[in-house]
């Protein structure tokens, strides 16, 4: 090692020894995934339960256009921009089921859904929203550690938007029938507004278990 390289090692150690600062100090902690984008908002779809785990249930905007997918014991992350969304939830098969989201969002914040399935029922689908404060919130933060973080195949979902057709629009016509005919406590549990999301601070201690990533 050249001499002069030395000397600077041996200088920058004795300034960092005199500040207190230790090297473990000068590593940067990963932001956590949770938090959402600048400027944008983020959705954390959660199916905990490996009840029908490899049955997809593809999510599609209000233009039927495919934006994500889940399957069993997996959570997925969707950026949204601040505003009113409505997302359609579709399973594969000949039941008409499918249900339908209706968010107000803001940006900075990230918001929860949590979606349970029945033992022997592939195609059920229970609709949870989570909102700050309550017992869901503290199961939902226990249950991202416990799944995994799911990147879907946006382009194989959407062929599979394309090969439905009519079946896709009557299941569509299905969930928004749903939505009127349920009422208020059917709308309030498809329903998250802008106020209940989580904060990035709310957010921040959430945690994803180690090498759970998949697709």
């Amino acid at each position: 090692m050249r001499a002069e390289s030395v000397v600077w090692l041996l200088t920058w150690s004795l300034a960092l020894h005199a500040t207190g600062v230790g090297a473990e100090d000068l590593v940067t902690e990963t932001p956590s995934p949770y938090i959402a984008p600048e400027g944008r908002a983020l959705l954390v779809l959660i199916r905990e339960r490996l009840y029908g785990k490899a049955t997809r249930f593809r999510v599609l905007d209000d233009n039927a256009r495919c934006v994500s997918v889940i399957k069993g014991e997996r959570h997925v992350l969707l950026p949204l921009d601040p505003g009113a969304h409505r997302l359609y939830l579709l399973v594969a098969g000949t039941r008409d089921q499918a249900e339908v989201l209706h968010l107000e969002v803001e940006g900075g914040r990230t918001y929860v859904i949590d979606i349970r399935t029945q033992w022997r029922r592939r195609d059920y689908m229970d609709i949870n929203t989570v909102r700050p404060g309550t017992d869901r919130a503290d199961k939902a933060a226990k249950d991202i550690q416990n799944t995994d973080l799911y990147e879907p195949d946006l382009d194989q979902c959407t062929e599979w938007v394309e090969k439905k057709g009519d079946e896709l629009g009557r299941k569509i016509t299905y969930a928004d029938e749903q939505w009127t005919s349920g009422g208020e406590p059917y709308q309030r549990a498809h329903t998250l507004k802008r106020d209940e999301g989580f904060t990035a601070e709310q957010v921040a201690s959430w945690k994803q278990a180690p090498d759970r990533r998949r697709r």
